[in-house]
């Protein structure tokens, strides 16, 4: 399992060598920022109920009329 740190760690070494000196530091704000907005979506789609959770509710409140 990839954990988040190695992720990051991937991250900014890509932007090292491939971004020229002056850039860098706006290419650190660009992954920070896009790392954040990631982490929050992947807590939402998370915390989402399976979908085979939501069929069985279904099917038991149609059962029950």
């Amino acid at each position: 399992m990839t954990t988040l740190s190695e992720v990051q760690a991937l991250d900014r070494a890509l932007l090292v060598d491939t971004l020229p000196t002056s850039e860098q530091p706006s290419g650190n704000a660009w992954a920070a920022c896009m790392l954040a907005i990631g982490s929050v979506v992947g807590f939402y789609v998370y915390a989402l109920p399976p979908l085979s959770h939501v069929t069985s509710c279904s099917e038991f409140l149609q059962r029950q009329y």
